[in-house]
């Protein structure tokens, strides 16, 4: 079994108790984002549980570590469940977060890492999709939102350039800290709560 599992926020006691019981060969778990900063990432790197449970990054997370062994790094293709992860998001609360500290100008992806995420996406053309945060139009869909956060779009408009590109069956996605299951034009869209779960086995 693997899970998906949404943001942590810090939450490493509720964490552990979701993953360290799960068993089995290969990948047992994703977090999609927010386990912490260095203090929390430095933890788990330290911990066995890091190598079969991995964390996608978003962007309450420690960037120095994008690429160390606990991370699926800025995308992945997992084959195994033909599903496609993709890291990052905007901080809105920026302003009150200390650059290098608890807040990382590599939160989203630069023009030269999107191309390479957006040509690895069009050809593994993946059933799931699992990010951090989502596609636009699913956004102001599923939230009704009022508007568009003045400078928080840039990760939300490159999902959307890849939904558009192909649309996968399924796309979980947290960030948002709400639960909801919603199909929009033909996929469905689940985001996940703070910890909330979800066994990948069930969107096959």
């Amino acid at each position: 079994m693997c899970l998906l599992i949404g943001d942590c926020h810090g939450l490493l006691d509720f964490y552990k108790e979701i993953i360290e019981n799960l068993e089995g060969d290969g990948l047992h778990s994703i977090l999609l984002g927010e386990l912490g900063f260095k203090k929390q990432h430095d933890w788990f790197l330290k911990s066995p549980l890091s190598e079969n449970n991995k964390i996608l990054f978003g962007n309450h997370d420690y960037f120095p570590y994008l690429n160390r062994e606990h991370s699926l790094g800025r995308f992945k293709s997992i084959p195994e469940y033909n599903m496609f992860t993709i890291a990052g998001a905007f901080s809105i609360d920026w302003q009150y977060r200390i650059e290098g500290r608890d807040l990382f100008k590599e939160e989203e992806m630069n023009c030269q890492e999107e191309r390479k995420c957006f040509d690895a996406y069009c050809k593994a053309k993946p059933e799931i999709v699992v990010s951090h945060d989502a596609p636009d139009s699913a956004i102001m869909s599923i939230f009704k939102y009022p508007h568009r956060f003045p400078n928080g779009q840039k990760t939300t408009d490159f999902l959307q350039r890849c939904l558009e590109a192909h649309q996968p069956k399924t796309w979980v996605f947290a960030h948002h800290h709400k639960d909801k299951d919603e199909t929009i034009n033909g996929t469905r869209f689940i985001c996940l709560d703070e910890l909330q779960t979800i066994e990948v086995e069930k969107l096959i």
